[in-house]
This record gives structure tokens, sequence and C-alpha cells, in this order.
């Protein structure tokens, strides 16, 4: 597990001045450890993942409906003085109708991020929540903040 982490951490360092600010930065917890972490915008990524549950939507009309079909155009706007802080703005956000699953994309101007919060009824992974960048690559964290799963950049 260490030469994976090792080797991660030099090919972020090789590639860290071509990546976007929001593609994940991991690193070791502490010297001997075999833990992960994980930030985003320098923000722990389990801090990124619980403020996205404070994000307002403001409707642009009383039906509280977001979009128009048959081109899906989102009209609503979103508000989260947390993430703000940060640099982060939300820029959609859904719920499904499994159990209360939602998405929520995220952007600091330049390529968005998306969180995943499952929330499927019967689902093991109920309460995971999965950060996606881009280019594919992935971490996924347990409902008590654990990171428990991390995906490469695909190819």
């Amino acid at each position: 597990m260490k030469k994976i982490i090792c080797i991660l951490g030099i090919f972020s360092l090789i590639m860290g001045c071509n990546k976007p600010s929001e593609q994940p930065d991991f690193s070791n917890k502490a010297e001997g450890e075999n833990a992960v972490t994980c930030t985003l915008k320098g923000q722990s990524c389990w801090e990124v993942v619980q403020a996205v549950g404070e994000t307002e939507i403001i409707y642009p009309t009383q039906e509280k409906t977001c979009y128009i079909y048959p081109d899906k155009q989102n009209l609503c706007t979103y508000k989260n003085p947390s993430l703000e802080k940060i640099k982060l703005t939300v820029i959609d956000f859904d719920m499904y109708k499994d159990g209360g699953s939602r998405s929520y994309t995220l952007s600091d101007g330049n390529e968005a991020v998306r969180i995943f919060i499952d929330r499927k009824f019967g689902s093991p992974e109920n309460g995971f929540a999965t950060i996606s960048w881009p280019d594919k690559s992935s971490v996924t964290f347990d409902p008590k903040g654990h990171l428990v799963r991390q995906k490469p950049a695909a190819d």
C-alpha cells in the first residue's frame, strides 16, 4: 500500500503543475501510518462533503422547478456560504427518487467536481459519499468520514 501511495505522490508532483486546482491532494497523515487524507481547495474532502448539505436552492418561480424541458436548462441558483469561503460554487444539484440520493456539482470557475451522496433504500453503501473529478479519479467516504476507496485517473 505504501508503494502505491508513494507512486501516486510522485505522479502528483510531476503532474501537479498541469492539474486544475480542484484535483485531490493525497498525503500521509503521519509517518508510519497507512492512512491517506484528501483535500479539495485546501479543505478536507470530508468537510466539503459535509458542507454541501448546507446548500440552499434558489428557485426562479413559485413552482419550485429548476429545469425547463426538453433541453433540461437549469434555472436555479445555489447558495452555500461555507463553500464560497473556499472559492467553490454549487452549479448543479439533483435529488433522486431512490431514497434521497443527492448529486452536487461544484466549480471554482474551471473544471467541475461531482459529489454523490448515496441514500438508496437497502443499499450497503447508504450514507457513502463519492467525489469524482473530470479525469475519472474519485474518492469514497463511509458515513463516518473514513476514506474507504480511491480510484486513480483513467488513462
